[in-house]
């Protein structure tokens, strides 16, 4: 059986949900990943194994969520003209089908796993029996979009049989988007690779942290705009005995914020570090943060990074930036004021060594291991294809 799973990014972009799904579900189906060609990314013009089980192939897209604000401008002109939009759509089937013939991919046995409706006329054109679609994050909150983007947004709710969403919050906007697709949507929030980051060997840490005992306050995820940046000099101001580490990548428009708090000495900013290196940080951590703003995109994420701090036993203190984070209240602080996110920080630097609440973050981990979430979705989609 062919799974062909249409991704909102590379395969050697950030490793999130999209590749731990992807890789689970390759032990059950063969997978042609199809991302959209990216700038800073390499091509994959004929499908090239990035994996045991799966290819990728690229395809041209208009980069409406490009870094880069002149390519989302140039993106956002070119949409404009339907002849671009048609001719895109004709090099995306043309290469897709030659993927499909040279791998030698059984089309009679197709399920589309569909993350980036903006192909989801490409998607359509595969006529399978089952279109399986996982809403990561509320796309119209990373940017303005094209009209013509909600439209095939809606298209995208209308033509699936599965809906999986990753908040609570991205559950109510897809049902009132769409009351009459309500039935087909699920909530399968994010997870861990649990024995990854619980596995407790040995190790010396990362060289590029400072040495001793030093309690490490650290974030690790994207340095984009929508991360507090004052509440984060507030931390560096109040806590001078801690040092605040960043580990992800930066975006381009945060460069200024950046350079501001390198001006203190208890602050760290590393860029990216690979995905297999993540659990190492954070074990030399005293307590993780998830310092965002509040904004449409913040309300309805469900942070991969809180799944990871919990499975190395961190106590988190994030913002109170979505009415999800409610649901976790037992085991994370949930700041509504730069004020009490510092006290919540003092508070979990003393909770850090409790054995028991150790325990509690461990078990939470254990249960949202990405094993589970893969095995949620493949029984739903299952489910449709065994429906007569």
């Amino acid at each position: 059986m062919t799974l062909l799973f249409f991704s909102d990014n590379p395969w050697h972009s950030l490793y999130q949900r999209p590749q731990h799904l992807a890789v689970r579900f390759a032990r059950h189906y063969r997978v042609l990943w199809i991302e959209p060609i990216t700038f800073g990314h390499k091509r994959h013009l004929n499908p090239t194994e990035v994996h045991p089980g799966i290819h990728a192939v690229s395809v041209p897209l208009l980069p409406h969520n490009a870094r880069q604000r002149w390519m989302r401008v140039v993106s956002r002109h070119l949409s404009h003209m339907s002849v671009i939009r048609w001719i895109l759509l004709q090099l995306q089937s043309l290469l897709l089908r030659r993927a499909l013939r040279s791998g030698d991919y059984d089309t009679n046995n197709l399920v589309l796993f569909l993350q980036n409706f903006q192909l989801i006329r490409l998607a359509q054109r595969m006529k399978a029996p089952v279109l399986a679609f996982d809403y990561i994050d509320d796309a119209f909150g990373f940017t303005d979009l094209p009209d013509y983007i909600h439209d095939l947004w809606l298209t995208t709710l209308q033509a699936a049989d599965v809906i999986t969403v990753t908040s609570p919050t991205l559950n109510r906007i897809v049902r009132h988007a769409a009351p009459s697709e309500a039935s087909k949507v699920h909530t399968v929030t994010n997870g861990v690779e649990y024995e990854k980051f619980t596995q407790s060997q040995p190790e010396p840490p990362p060289l590029d942290l400072p040495p001793g005992d030093t309690p490490l306050i650290g974030y690790i995820g994207s340095v984009y705009p929508w991360l507090d940046f004052d509440l984060l000099e507030e931390i560096l101001k109040s806590l001078r005995a801690s040092t605040l580490v960043l580990v992800g990548r930066e975006h381009p428009e945060v460069g200024r914020m950046i350079s501001r708090l390198s001006t203190y000495e208890n602050f760290l900013s590393l860029g990216t570090r690979p995905y297999a290196d993540v659990p190492k940080y954070l074990r030399r951590f005293e307590v993780g943060i998830i310092p965002f703003r509040k904004t449409r995109l913040t309300a309805a994420v469900n942070p991969v990074k809180l799944y990871e701090y919990s499975a190395c036993g961190l106590p988190t203190v994030t913002t109170d930036f979505s009415p999800d984070l409610a649901g976790f209240e037992d085991l994370i602080y949930v700041a509504h004021s730069r004020r009490e996110f510092i006290t919540h920080l003092g508070s979990a630097l003393e909770r850090a060594r409790d054995d028991l609440f150790r325990k509690e973050l461990l078990h939470f981990a254990r249960e949202n291991d990405w094993d589970r979430k893969a095995s949620a979705i493949r029984t739903l989609i299952q489910h449709k294809r065994d429906q007569p």
